[in-house]
Parts: structure tokens; C-alpha cells; sequence
């Protein structure tokens, strides 16, 4: 059972990325808590973020006028420490530097389309 309501509304693409962006780096911590097993996260292959579906790991859609996104902000954060792609969205590797590897530019255009 869930406990709260999910409710369905869209939000156009481009402001979703930009809430998406301002969202992971104003979370971003680089302080791990002391947790001696504490492993940098594993990246997910292009091939593998092409499959996913985010409904499936986000199953709350954030509206205007919702007050649910502290719920969403929640999923969605999980989401990127689950497929180790924090790097993409919090500002922590600039873009620009990466565009001569592949992979990560792959990787990067599944999360934003």
C-alpha cells in the first residue's frame, strides 16, 4: 500500500531537466558519514539506461500546485545513487570536458531524453 496519493500530471520536458538540475545539486554532499564500506557508485552502461523505465522507479509525478515533491525529490535521488549517474545531474563533472568519451555522452543523452 502506498502511503500517500499519486496523482497524475505532466510538466513539460525542459522545465522538468531544469528542476531535475537544481534539485541534484542542491542535495549534492561529499561527505560520505564516515561509512568505511563506502564505495564510489558503478556507473550504468548506455546500453542498460536505454532500458529503463523511470515510471517504474518514480511513481509519483510531480505537478504544479502538488505538494508532493518532496516525495518525487526523493525517488528521484535514489534513482541516481541506484544507477550510480549522480555525476550527470549534480555538477560535479563539467559536460563539456566529457564529450570525448562515448560512453558518458551516451549514457548522458538516455538520461536527458
Amino acid at each position: 500500500m502506498v502511503p500517500f496519493a499519486i496523482r497524475s500530471y505532466t510538466t513539460s520536458a525542459p522545465s522538468l531537466l531544469l528542476l531535475l538540475f537544481a534539485m541534484a545539486s542542491s542535495s549534492r554532499s561529499s561527505d560520505d558519514g564516515g561509512n568505511p564500506f563506502a564505495a564510489p557508485p558503478v556507473a550504468i552502461s548506455a546500453s542498460t539506461a536505454q532500458l529503463i523505465n523511470i515510471k517504474s522507479h518514480v511513481p509519483v509525478t510531480l505537478g504544479v500546485g502538488d505538494s508532493n515533491f518532496t516525495i518525487w525529490h526523493t525517488f528521484f535521488n535514489i534513482v541516481f545513487r541506484k544507477f550510480g549517474i549522480e555525476d550527470h545531474v549534480d555538477g560535479s563533472v563539467d559536460s563539456h570536458a566529457m564529450n570525448a568519451d562515448t560512453e558518458w555522452t551516451q549514457v548522458d543523452s538516455c538520461i536527458v531524453s
